[in-house]
C-alpha cells in the first residue's frame, strides 16, 4: 500500500467517527490540562472569552450558511461511506472546498480558547488540522473518482480549508431554514454542550471542595436539549422539516 493509499484509508476510517472524535479529543485534553483550567473568579478574562465565543459563533454561522443552500445527497451526516450526487461549486463552496470542516474547526477551537490555555489550544488545533487533512484526502480521492475532470478543475481554483474570497460565485439555490434545522441541530447542540462543559469545569475548579451543577449553565443547556429532542422527533415522525426539491440552475455533475 502506497503512502497516499494509506492516508486515504485512514481518512475513510476517521470519516466514520467524525461526529465524535473531536469531542473525545477535547475532553481528553481537558483532563490532561485540568490543573490549568481557570476559575470563574478571573474576571479579567471577559475579553478573551468574548473572542473565543465569537470564533465559535462564526463557526456555527458558517456551517448554517453552508447547509442552508446545499442540494440533496451532499454535505450530509452519513458515516458509513462517502456520498455525493452533485458537486457543490457555488456559494461558500466557491471560496473553500470544505466549509463544514472549517466551521467545525472554528467551533471547537473557540470552545478550547475558553480554557485560556494557548498550549492546550495549539495541541488541539494541530490535532484537528491533521485529523481533517486525512478526511479531506479521502474525500478528495472519492470526488476525483466520482466527478473526474470537473472536480480536478474545481480543486485547482478552490482552496481546501483556507477561503479565497476573490473566487466567489453566488449560490444557485435559495436558503432554506428547514434544511438548517433538519441537518444542523446536532452540531448546534454539540457546540452548546461543549460551552456548558467548559464553564461547568471552571465552576468545579472554583468550588473543588463542594462541586455542584450550577443552574446558570444547567438550565440553558436543558432548554437547548429539549429543542434538540423536539427537532429530532419532528425530523423522524413528521414532514414539518421536509425540504422540497428545489430546481437548480446547475445540472448534476457526472
Amino acid at each position: 500500500m502506497t503512502l497516499r493509499q494509506r492516508c486515504v484509508s485512514i481518512g475513510h476510517f476517521l470519516f466514520r467517527f467524525r461526529s465524535f472524535l473531536p469531542l473525545a479529543m477535547f475532553i481528553s485534553l481537558t483532563g490532561l490540562f485540568w490543573e490549568t483550567i481557570p476559575r470563574n473568579t478571573t474576571y479579567s478574562a471577559y475579553l478573551w472569552r468574548a473572542i473565543a465565543g465569537g470564533v465559535t459563533l462564526a463557526g456555527v454561522i458558517l456551517r448554517c450558511a453552508t447547509i442552508g443552500r446545499v442540494p440533496r445527497g451532499t454535505s450530509g451526516r452519513n458515516t458509513k461511506r462517502q456520498k455525493a450526487t452533485v458537486l457543490n461549486t457555488t456559494g461558500i463552496y466557491s471560496i473553500v472546498r470544505n466549509p463544514l470542516y472549517l466551521g467545525n474547526a472554528m467551533v471547537w477551537l473557540g470552545i478550547t480558547l475558553l480554557l485560556e490555555n494557548l498550549l492546550l489550544t495549539a495541541i488541539f488545533g494541530t490535532g484537528l488540522l491533521i485529523y481533517y487533512l486525512f478526511i479531506v484526502c479521502a474525500e478528495q480521492e472519492y470526488l476525483s473518482e466520482q466527478f473526474g475532470r470537473q472536480y480536478a478543475s474545481y480543486a485547482m481554483r478552490t482552496p481546501a480549508l483556507i477561503p479565497r474570497l476573490r473566487g466567489w460565485v453566488p449560490a444557485d439555490r435559495p436558503f432554506s431554514w428547514r434544511m438548517v434545522l433538519r441537518r444542523e441541530h446536532d452540531s448546534i447542540f454539540s457546540a452548546a454542550t461543549g460551552i456548558v462543559f467548559v464553564f461547568q469545569c471552571m465552576d468545579f475548579r472554583t468550588h473543588s471542595e463542594h462541586p455542584t451543577l450550577r443552574r446558570e449553565w444547567l438550565i440553558p443547556w436543558l432548554v437547548i436539549a429539549c429543542l434538540w429532542i423536539t427537532l429530532k422527533v419532528l425530523k423522524k415522525r413528521t414532514s414539518l422539516l421536509h425540504v422540497p426539491r428545489e430546481v437548480s440552475t446547475k445540472q448534476p455533475a457526472g
